[in-house]
């Protein structure tokens, strides 16, 4: 169990990179990830020490307009009240795959996979975190620390807010490149620092009717791609039961 939850919470970290929850958020959400399995610690804060005023820092450059639009775009995605998504992460153990349904107002079903392992499956439903393996029985893992950590993952990856803090595309980003891609959107290649200020990295946004098709980021163990599908559907999901 412990095993699925920490490639539950990978998963959940993969969605980070897209847009899911603040950029601020994603050095929280790795650190939580390592930490699924690792007793709660106290620490304390080292007192700061007062800082000589320096100059003002010289104002950055204006993004460009093509920037600009790449953040409309996700910001559209955090809008869409609907959608169906792919997802592979690689990992130490082989590359994660996993197929989401997202409801806005009504929550999210997501299967996960892993290369000779069962196949594992969640529901999140307001509060309720619902887990299982194979065929296994649903348990509710709300009560549970592994369970409440996950759910604050999966709140954070799943951000209601479409603010500009949600939007993993900085003004500073540049734009390499645009071509057509086969799939019959606008790929853009940009570059950026990486959230934690060292980089740059690039990564690709592939983009039609103003929403994300798909998008690729470098993550741990190597690239990590989403593909969004069904915009705005009705997606019904099917609550388990958990007696």
């Amino acid at each position: 169990m412990k095993k699925s939850l920490t490639l539950l919470a990978a998963f959940i970290f993969g969605l980070t990179l897209f847009g899911f929850g603040c950029k601020k958020d994603t050095a929280m959400n790795k650190a939580s990830i390592n930490s699924f399995d690792q007793p709660a610690t106290t620490s304390t804060q080292p007192i700061k020490k007062p800082t000589t005023p320096t100059q003002p820092t010289p104002a950055a450059p204006a993004p460009s307009s093509d920037i600009l639009y790449l953040k409309q775009v996700m910001k559209n995605l955090l809008q869409v009240r609907s959608f169906r998504a792919s997802m592979s992460v690689p990992s130490t153990d082989g590359t994660l795959t996993g197929e989401i349904e997202f409801v806005r107002q009504g929550g999210l079903h997501g299967t996960l996979n892993l290369p000779g392992q069962i196949t594992s499956e969640v529901y999140l439903l307001g509060q309720d975190i619902f887990f299982r393996t194979g065929t296994s029985t649903w348990i509710n893992l709300s009560a549970k620390p592994e369970g409440k950590k996950a759910a604050e993952l999966f709140q954070s990856a799943f951000s209601l807010n479409a603010d500009e803090t949600s939007i993993p595309i900085s003004n500073s980003a540049r734009v390499l490149g645009i071509s057509d891609d086969p799939q019959g959107c606008k790929l853009y290649t940009i570059t950026q620092s990486k959230s934690d200020g060292s980089g740059p990295q690039q990564s690709q946004i592939c983009v039609k009717n103003d929403l994300p098709v798909y998008l690729k980021a470098p993550g741990d163990q190597g690239i990590v791609q989403v593909s969004y599908r069904d915009f705005n559907t009705d997606i019904k999901l099917n609550p388990p039961s958990v007696k």
